[in-house]
Formats: structure tokens, C-alpha cells, sequence
């Protein structure tokens, strides 16, 4: 039982460590893994802590439990067996609770998270079959002391069945704070690095990701002008709905601060099928390629279109089809032009372009906002004003006018 314990401690601080305290994933979970959906979802915290936190604290607990002598009295065995058999129950339920979540809330299971839960399992049932338990009748139930436990600390099924629904009482409420309080969105940040900008014109080149990108505004599907003082490189996907909002919410800053943000888009399909570094294509991201292929053509064929083009694509709740996406380019450039212009290579080598720099990034979700003098942003804002602010702050820009 200790060395089960033991294992349930190292994979839980490890997940602890490396998704809390380095903001990554564990090893052998990339994008669109089971994994990072899990851990990624509102399930992996309560309260805003990852739920890793409070497991590691149960599983050490239990360890020291299991390490401490019986003791020598009746009362202090059936202590010491009550409070093994309380943590174990917890361990058991918060199992039962969280292999429910990946089931049937997120669809996909995390290969470290069952690990543990697993280990969890077999530990809570080695507890119970170890602790010493007499399921007396009522006629042996004569004294309030013989009521909670009898010699040598054996427990009654009275203590047994407090116990357990003490330890389901716990993880109910853990549930139903993950349940009824939204956690709050902590925004990704990457480091500023070395990154540049080379001044207006058409030989305009922007360098982030520490020089690892570089891109001409004049020569890429760009939302204002790309002589614009500010230019954001946008990753994203166009069935992402964080990348939905974030769209939105840049449009609004272009709004606020007329002239000054220019917007030049990277389209990133977290889709396999053009993302090698996509292990599993979760099923909203199945036509993310074929997506952005046709909207890297339609800005190939005529770049005036690719503003309506884009926005069409993002105005919809749900992700666009491919014939749908066709059926508004061909109104927008003619087939011909479409066909044309998706035949080009040089569509794929955008992309591919585009999925190599997110990938060297080290960010683990989209959208990934990237400017010279910005210290990237990834993943969702809390809202329109939080993106404001750090664009201001960050790009020294000017507050407008009410």
C-alpha cells in the first residue's frame, strides 16, 4: 500500500508540477490529446487550484498514515484505521467522480489522470480489506464505546458507513463547487524576447518568437494597413471558439484605436491532417484545413475580399463546412480564380509555416498574439477590457478620447 501510495504521489506532483508551476503538458500529450483536453477543461481545477493540489495533499496524508505504528489502545487503532479508511474512501470517490468527468463532460481521458485514479482504486480497496471491521448487530450494540468500535480497534459497520459517506459528502462538494463556480481565466503570457520591426513600406519585416518567425505585412492576409505603427500576428484556427472571441474582441481594439492595429492573420488548424504535431484531431477541428486553405486562397485570388471573407467564417456560432466555405469563396473570386489559387504551393507552405512557429513557441493553446514590444498572449481573455488593457499598456498606445 505504501508503494502505491507512492506512485499515486509522483504522478500527481508530477501533473501538479508541470501543469500548475510550468504551464506545459506532461510528457507524451500534445495538442489535441486527451490530456490536454482534460487538463485544459474547467474539470482540471476548483477554485481556481488545480485539482491536483488538494489530491497530492490527500495522497500524502494517507502515506503518513499508512508509515504510523497502530498505537497501543483500542480507541487511538480505531482512530488511526478510521482516519486510513476516511482518506482511501476519498480517494475512491474522487475517482469515481473524475473518470465520470472525462466520460461523459469531456469525451476523452487523460492517460496520466486514470493512472492515478487507477492507483487510487487499487490503494482504497487494499485499505479496506486491511482495516478490521466487525458488522455487529444490534444486540451487540449494548455501550456507546462498542457503538464506534470494539477491541484491539476494530471498527463497527456503524463507522464504516459514517466514514464513507463522509468521504462522499467531501467530493459532493468539491463537484458541486466545479459545477456552479466558473474558474477564472488566467491568461497565458510568453516571453517578450528579441523581436523586431523594421519600419514602414514594402519591404516591411517583422521578426518575434526570438527572429524564429519573420514576416512581411505587405505580403500576408492582414486585417488595416499593414504600414499600420502596430502590427499583431494572430495565430489561430477558424473552428476555435476562444479564437471566435478573441477575433472579436481585436476588431474592437482596431475600432478604438483607429489607424493603429493592424491585424495580420496565421491561420493554425489544430487539425492533423496539416498539423503533424496534432497527435488526435478533436472532431470540431476536422475541417480546420480545408478552412483555412480556402481562406489563404480567397486573399491569394483577390486580397480585397479576404476582410469579408474572414469575418464570414468567424461570424457563425459554429465552425463553417468545407462546402459551405467553398460555395462563399466562389461568390466572392470566382471558381476559377479559387481553383487557381488553391493549387498554388505556396498555400501550404503558409500553413506549414505557421503550425512550425506555434509549435517552436511552446504555447499550448490557441489564439497566440505576437507584436514586437508585446509579451505574448495566449489563449482567452476574461473579456474585451482585459485584451484592451494590456494592449494599451504594452504597445504604449494613447488612450482615446471618450
Amino acid at each position: 500500500m505504501r508503494l502505491l501510495v507512492m506512485a499515486a504521489v509522483g504522478v500527481t506532483g508530477y501533473l501538479l508540477a508541470v501543469t500548475w508551476i510550468h504551464g506545459s503538458l506532461p510528457a507524451g500529450c500534445g495538442s489535441g490529446s486527451g490530456c490536454a483536453a482534460v487538463l485544459s477543461s474547467r474539470w482540471a481545477s476548483v477554485l481556481g487550484i488545480p485539482v491536483s493540489a488538494p489530491a497530492l495533499a490527500v495522497d500524502l496524508s494517507l502515506l503518513l498514515l499508512l508509515c504510523l505504528p497502530p498505537g497501543r489502545s483500542d480507541r487511538s487503532r480505531a482512530w488511526l484505521f478510521g482516519l486510513r479508511l476516511l482518506l482511501a474512501a476519498t480517494v475512491a470517490w474522487s475517482a469515481v467522480w473524475f473518470l465520470g468527468v472525462q466520460l461523459a463532460l469531456v469525451g476523452k481521458l487523460c492517460v496520466w489522470c486514470v493512472t492515478a485514479h487507477g492507483i487510487g482504486l487499487l490503494v482504497a480497496l487494499l485499505v479496506a480489506c486491511s482495516t478490521p471491521i466487525r458488522w455487529m448487530s444490534n444486540k451487540a450494540i449494548s455501550t456507546a464505546s462498542n457503538l464506534w468500535f470494539e477491541p484491539a480497534g476494530r471498527l463497527t459497520g456503524m463507522t464504516v458507513l459514517g466514514v464513507s459517506m463522509l468521504a462522499m459528502f467531501s467530493v459532493g462538494l468539491l463537484a458541486v463547487a466545479q459545477t456552479l463556480i466558473e474558474p477564472p481565466v488566467v491568461v497565458g503570457r510568453l516571453p517578450a524576447g528579441q523581436n523586431a520591426d523594421t519600419g514602414h513600406g514594402p519591404e516591411r519585416r517583422l521578426a518575434v518568437l526570438n527572429g524564429k518567425l519573420a514576416v512581411s505585412p505587405h505580403q500576408e492576409p492582414v486585417l488595416g494597413s499593414p504600414d499600420a505603427p502596430h502590427v499583431v500576428l494572430v495565430m489561430y484556427d477558424y473552428c476555435c471558439p476562444h479564437c471566435r472571441a478573441m477575433h472579436a474582441h481585436l476588431i474592437e481594439a482596431q475600432i478604438r484605436h483607429p489607424g493603429k492595429i493592424a491585424l495580420l492573420l496565421l491561420p493554425t488548424p489544430l487539425d492533423k491532417s496539416c498539423n503533424p504535431y496534432v497527435e488526435e484531431t478533436e472532431p470540431r477541428f476536422r475541417h480546420a484545413c480545408e478552412l483555412a486553405r480556402h481562406a489563404l486562397a480567397v486573399w491569394e485570388a483577390n486580397p480585397a475580399k479576404f476582410p469579408e471573407y474572414d469575418k464570414w467564417l468567424f461570424e457563425s456560432e459554429f465552425p463553417r463546412s468545407p462546402d459551405e466555405a467553398r460555395i462563399k469563396a466562389v461568390e466572392l473570386v470566382t471558381g476559377t480564380a479559387l481553383d487557381r489559387a488553391l493549387a498554388k504551393p505556396g498555400i501550404a507552405a503558409m500553413i506549414r509555416r505557421n503550425v512550425e512557429a506555434y509549435n517552436s513557441s511552446g504555447a499550448e493553446r490557441i489564439p497566440v498574439l505576437l507584436s514586437p514590444g508585446l509579451q505574448g498572449i495566449v489563449g482567452r481573455v476574461n473579456d474585451e477590457q482585459e485584451l484592451l488593457g494590456i494592449l494599451e499598456k504594452e504597445l504604449q498606445l494613447s488612450q482615446p478620447k471618450p
